[in-house]
């Protein structure tokens, strides 16, 4: 028998048993399976068997004693015999030099979804270690901010924690919904998942930690296999033709891209002897000059140069000649302007899948197929789903460079293999200093795309490199009598860090052309590390469980659906998952329903701080970005000096600035600012409180975020590659900003009360070109948002009155408008009475609205929007909260009373309901 020479790249067993025992004193479990030898001894001749007894089930307490049918004696490795049961989970992964030997196998049990489900935890302790090990489905999983998060990882998990030390350990094959998955399926083209954390804490105050993550693919049948890099996905065919495209790196924004040529050096075997052929005329010593490597170009040509802008491409194709062996290929561009670098290629693939082989033509990247959308076609896995014809982007211009710097990009042609990620953090909590910070070194691979292991060859391995890191520190100072706090942050995550210049979760972008079923499909689809889950729920915010619904009839709304899926970020403040300005999920905004409106407001009527300068406050942005704690393509710093309560009745006053510059755009954002938060009570029912936020700001960053919006004829609320977020409309190029909010609460009596407060908001926007040529033109803008609230309560015995009432105002002006552009009022008075008859059981009577004080909204820019509303309500309610001692029951029978009349003449809208 021969040797096997093997490669093990994550050769890994899990075997997981169960196989509980039952005694004769009482079941230990719900399913029994025995242990004991499964024949008996021979009878003696002509015995036809052992009568049992007599058995009275009144006075002997009747057993269930099922035996699973499918279980068998199981085995370890080692040959020692573990229990009579059935596995529930078993992966395996084997590399050999030999057919068949080749293995990435994943074998999952139905018993592992309905006993367990989806989720086996194993925990012990030893010598002052706590270990856990988790195997299953769904478990959330974060290492470091700048390597892993992920809301619903799936795999093997392993953690380990003592008084000073700590691990993590994790593996998994491919991800949820991609051609390679951690599912019971055979796959040619595994992706293959490994990492981990070590910390240490080396001091009371100061924490070290190390990360390692590798992410890589596999040909199962090649005996080429590495446990660090990765492989082609099958025995692919040198490619036929490959396609450099060069376009405008920031199109939408008006920049110009420009070549001159793209050439072309490929090193490969020709009769058996290694050569260099090149695409261009002049050649060095040992290389051959190609003519059918001379490209075929098509673009708009302007005088020496070809140029694209706005969905302008410049293509260069180069047809690879009729070779053995190609390794290696290496191309070199002269361009200029603001350009980005893709390429794609076209090969020849042997589907076997059909009765008889055939060659197919196939691309890298692949395009989308709407067949793989999973749960719905608006969140497909695909890589690029918006582009029939995808490519793959290589390098792009820093900042915006203008036409006349030529530069030459060289580059090498490969598909993606493999990354892997190696990071250090620090913490520092001590009295004396706060600090927090991680560097992080990403590695990607691709190869030149040939192998054949009968030759020997796979094809040039090449490694591109990035980093990330940010360093953030606050240091308490106390000078005489003032509390002094320094502060600063320091942070860079270039463009191509975490998979590349395209992936959008920072993971690779792989490809087979053996995906699917059948083994047949081609496929390119990203394999993500880092989600964007900006409500922080149990799912991701771009995939069709995060995007609720309010109710069938209505699929494409953000509030409810989902029990356990989120709310749009900042709009759940009391924690009930469901959104503060619809608790009722019914598609209708509360602020506008009777009753619900008094305490709901809309979005925009709310302050908070707004660092990234796109109009919307940050504790409510829900962007389409992973969620690094930097943004990718930027760097830059910030830094700040606060006083800490310097006056009774001020909490916080700072100053600071800070600077961000884009590292591939060519956005830059710059800004000094002051803020203040105060608070008196100068009496016992008056409580005031006070945030003001002032800065001179220059920002040509775009931070684009999606709009909640609810109602009947709202919009999809979708995050998805199909459904990008609203360009942010920059309105802060250079700009002098304030932001102001007062809040009054006054409650002269225990049932008496009024509250009150105001949101200003002022832009005096500056003329400013920036570097595309898009002009700020030099205006005021100004927003002032009021609302107010009064209400009363009083109780009597079994009799409660509570009656408020609510006023909103919200008017928008810009100074070249010469008026108002947004202008709206509403007043809403109500009467709740309640009475309870029997326990649990009540009369309750209401109005919002009602004779000469109806509920009143005006639009005092278009008067046909304003409206009179009145509401009754008589209802009976009755209520338990022990139904079967476990559940509530709420029954309510009533009639209902509404009118709504528009200013609009015509009357289309206005009706009168009874219900």
């Amino acid at each position: 028998m021969p040797v096997l020479r093997s490669y093990l790249s994550g050769s890994l067993l899990i075997l997981l048993l169960w196989g509980p025992t039952q005694s004769q004193d009482g079941p230990s479990s719900a399913l029994f399976t025995p242990t004991k030898p499964s024949a008996r001894p021979l009878r003696s001749f002509l015995n036809r068997g052992i009568w049992p007894g007599y058995i009275n089930y009144g006075k002997h307490i009747f057993e269930t004693a099922p035996v699973s049918a499918l279980s068998y004696e199981l085995y370890d490795r080692m040959g020692y015999h573990i229990f009579r049961g059935y596995p529930l989970i078993r992966w395996t992964e084997t590399r050999s030099d030999s057919m068949g030997l080749q293995v990435s196998n994943v074998m999952r049990k139905v018993y592992f979804f309905r006993f367990f489900g989806s989720l086996v935890v194993s925990q012990d302790t030893y010598r002052g270690w706590k270990v856990g090990l988790i195997l299953g489905d769904n478990i959330r999983t974060t290492l470091t901010p700048l390597t892993l998060q992920l809301p619903r990882w799936q795999g093997i998990r392993i953690d380990g924690e003592s008084p000073r030390h700590g691990f993590t350990l994790l593996f998994t094959r491919g991800s949820a919904g991609r051609f390679s998955t951690l599912h019971h399926q055979r796959e040619w083209s595994p992706v293959l998942f490994y990492g981990g954390r070590w910390y240490s804490k080396t001091t009371e105050t100061v924490t070290l930690g190390a990360t390692f993550l590798n992410q890589h693919q596999v040909d199962v049948e090649s005996g080429r296999g590495s446990f660090l890099h990765g492989t082609l996905p099958y025995q692919m065919e040198v490619p036929e033709r490959i396609y450099v495209r060069i376009t405008s790196d920031a199109p939408l924004d008006g920049t110009v891209a420009g070549a001159y040529e793209v050439k072309l050096k490929l090193y490969a075997r020709k009769d058996g002897k290694r050569v260099t052929l090149t695409s261009y005329p002049t050649v060095g010593p040992g290389a051959k000059y190609e003519p059918s490597l001379v490209p075929s170009i098509s673009g708009r040509r302007v005088g020496d140069r070809w140029e694209a802008k706005g969905g302008e491409s410049i293509e260069f194709t180069f047809d690879i000649p009729d070779v053995d062996v190609v390794e290696r290929a290496v191309f070199e561009a002269r361009v200029s302007g603001d350009y980005r670098i893709s390429v794609r290629q076209v090969h020849r693939f042997l589907n076997t899948s059909g009765k008889f082989p055939a060659w197919e033509e196939r691309s890298w990247p692949s395009p989308s197929n709407p067949k793989r959308y999973y749960g719905s076609p608006n969140y497909p896995l695909d890589f690029k789903p918006s582009e029939d014809i995808p490519y793959y982007t290589v390098a792009r211009a820093p900042g915006n460079p203008g036409l006349g710097e030529v530069r030459r990009v060289r580059f090498e042609y490969g598909i993606p293999v493999g990354q892997s990620s190696l990071g250090m953090d620090l913490k520092v909590e001590s009295e004396e200093v706060l600090a927090r910070g991680e560097i992080v070194y990403n590695l990607r691979e691709a190869r030149f795309p040939f192998a054949n292991d009968s030759l020997g060859i796979m094809g040039k391995l090449s490694q591109e490199g990035s980093w990330a890191y940010y360093l953030g520190v606050v240091k308490p100072l106390n000078i005489g009598l003032l509390n002094v706090e320094l502060g600063g942050e320091l942070f860079r995550m270039d463009p191509d860090y975490g998979g590349g210049y395209d992936s959008r979760r920072g993971g690779m972008v792989f490809f087979t052309d053996r995906g699917g079923s059948k083994g047949a499909d081609a496929v390119t689809q990203e394999f993500p590390l880092v989600a964007d889950n900006d409500d922080g729920d149990i799912w991701a915010d771009d995939t069709l469980n995060d995007e609720g619904r309010f109710q069938r009839a209505y699929p494409y709304r953000y509030s409810g659906g989902d029990a356990y899926s989120g709310v749009y970020p900042g709009l759940d403040m009391d924690g009930d998952n469901s959104p503060d300005t619809d608790r009722d999920r019914n598609g209708v905004p509360d602020w506008t329903q009777p009753f619900l409106l008094y305490n709901s407001d809309p979005a925009d009527f709310v302050y908070g701080l707004d660092f990234n300068n796109n109009g919307y406050v940050d504790f409510r942005e829900n962007d389409d970005h992973p969620d690094y704690p930097i943004r990718r393509d930027q760097r830059g710093f910030h830094a700040y000096v606060a006083l800490l309560r310097p006056l009774p009745w001020l909490e916080r006053a700072s100053v600071g600035g800070y600077y961000v510059r884009e590292i591939a755009g060519w956005g830059r954002a710059k800004a000094v600012y002051a803020l203040m938060q105060a608070a008196w009570f100068p009496h016992r029912s008056l409580d005031l409180e006070l945030k003001d936020d002032f800065k001179y700001v220059m920002d040509t960053i775009r931070d684009d975020v999606y709009e909640f919006s609810v109602g009947p004829n709202d919009s999809m609320n979708i995050a998805s590659p199909l459904y990008p977020p609203p360009r942010d409309p920059l309105t802060m190029k250079k700009s002098l900003v304030n932001t102001s909010f007062l809040r009054i609460d006054y409650r002269p009596l225990r049932s008496l009360r009024f509250m009150t407060h105001f949101v200003h908001f002022i832009n005096r926007q500056y003329a400013y070109t920036d570097p595309c040529g898009v002009t700020q033109e030099d205006d005021l803008f100004t927003k002032l948002s009021l609302v107010s609230r009064a209400e009363y309560t009083f109780s009597w015995s079994r009799f409660r009155l509570w009656a408020g009432a609510k006023y909103m105002l919200r008017r928008e002006e810009r100074r070249s408008a010469r008026g108002p552009t947004s202008f709206i009022s509403f007043f809403a008075p109500i009467v709740k009475v309640s009475f309870e008859f029997m326990p649990d059981c009540t009369f309750q009577w209401g109005v919002s609205g009602f004779g000469r004080l109806p509920m009143r909204f005006v639009d005092h820019v278009d008067r046909d929007n304003s409206y009179r509303e009145r509401t009754m309500v008589f209802l009976i309610n009755a209520r338990t909260d022990k139904y079967l001692g476990l559940f509530p029951v709420n029954i309510s029978f009533g009639l209902q009373l509404h009118s709504i009349d528009y200013d609009s003449e015509e009357g289309l809208k206005d009706s009168d309901t009874f219900g």
